[in-house]
């Protein structure tokens, strides 16, 4: 991997950060006890119809939040990865990952084939 690959894939990566905590802000809150956590907020309602539907709401959006919080730490850990100079590197077999890979999925830790791919 180039210099000028890891810019681009850094690039992408901080780009990816700031769109998921975009994404998590519009539905939730980040937890201030717990490191990289989110809490999806339940709007009030004022009679059980409203009730129900906030409450489907908060079903779908707790379920979006915990898909989100799984990228958004899959991101950091590869932002980490390249601080600590070992992105691009396969956490299992020691190996590169492929950049064709990386490219498709900058967060990724494992090569395609220690990935099953």
């Amino acid at each position: 991997m180039t210099s000028e690959d890891l810019r681009r894939l850094t690039a992408m990566l901080e780009e990816e950060q700031v769109q998921i905590e975009s994404e998590l802000a519009e539905f939730a809150v980040r937890n201030p006890l717990i490191k990289d956590d989110y809490v999806t907020h339940i709007e009030p309602a004022e009679n059980s119809e409203e009730k129900a539907e906030k409450l489907a709401d908060y079903a779908v959006n707790k379920s979006e939040e915990e898909v989100l919080e799984t990228r958004l730490r899959d991101v950091e850990k590869a932002l980490e990865r390249i601080e600590a100079e070992t992105y691009g590197i396969c956490s299992k077999c020691g190996l590169e990952i492929e950049l064709e890979r990386l490219e498709a999925l900058p967060s990724a830790n494992l090569c395609a084939t220690c990935a099953g791919l």
